[in-house]
């Protein structure tokens, strides 16, 4: 494998039609992107080497995003700067890098802390009624869903992850937490205020304003 020698944060914005990308979807997107951009990437050894880049957090489809983070990883000495210019020149206007940080060349990332969502679109529901569904859902104990699909469903307590649910106006701003052993989905906690106010979920919409992230 090629030798680390110098590793980029870039923040993107992923808006508009982009928000429909999948995983996958960005990953080859980020590949066309940096083979434009002619950025000295590392590549992973064996018989189908990869570009190493490495996204800290997995955007839900359908959710859009002011704060994204891709990391990378290269094999020769490169300015943060430059290469921030020519791979935004590469990604637009799907994409929008606002951002670019020099990392310590380490293999260690970026773990993420917390993430907070803007969820807009109550405008019908009363701003009484919209504080008070607040109120109920960080009053309760424990959150109980379930997540997965046939043999791999099982029930969740999503409420430990819940750290800041606030309702201004017709918006609601949430901070979900993230640890080694999972983490809150806007969606669902949008989904429990829904349910408290009458409205479908399907009328919200979901944003990320926000990501923490720890370098250890």
């Amino acid at each position: 494998m090629q030798e680390l020698v110098d590793k980029i944060s870039y923040r993107f914005e992923k808006t508009g039609a982009a928000r429909f990308f999948s995983h996958h979807d960005l990953m080859r997107f980020f590949r066309r992107a940096v083979s434009r951009a002619e950025l000295p990437v590392r590549m992973t050894s064996g018989f189908n080497p990869q570009m190493r880049m490495v996204f800290p957090h997995a955007l839900g489809l359908g959710t859009s995003s002011l704060c994204e983070t891709i990391e990378m990883e290269f094999y020769e000495k490169v300015d943060s700067g430059k290469a921030a210019a020519a791979l935004g020149e590469a990604t637009e206007p799907l994409l929008h890098i606002t951002s670019a940080v020099a990392m310590a060349p380490s293999k260690h990332g970026g773990q993420v802390k917390n993430c907070t969502y803007c969820a807009s679109g109550f405008g019908d529901v009363a701003p009484d009624a919209l504080v008070q569904a607040v109120a109920d859902v960080m009053a309760k104990g424990n959150i109980l869903l379930e997540r997965g699909i046939g043999p791999k469903r099982r029930e969740v307590d999503v409420r430990p992850y819940l750290e800041g649910l606030e309702a201004k106006g017709d918006r609601l701003f949430i901070r979900l937490g993230h640890t080694p052993t999972g983490a809150g989905r806007a969606a669902e906690i949008v989904e429990q205020v829904c349910k408290l106010v009458g409205i479908d979920p399907a009328e919200i919409d979901i944003q990320k304003i926000d990501m923490e992230l720890s370098y250890g």
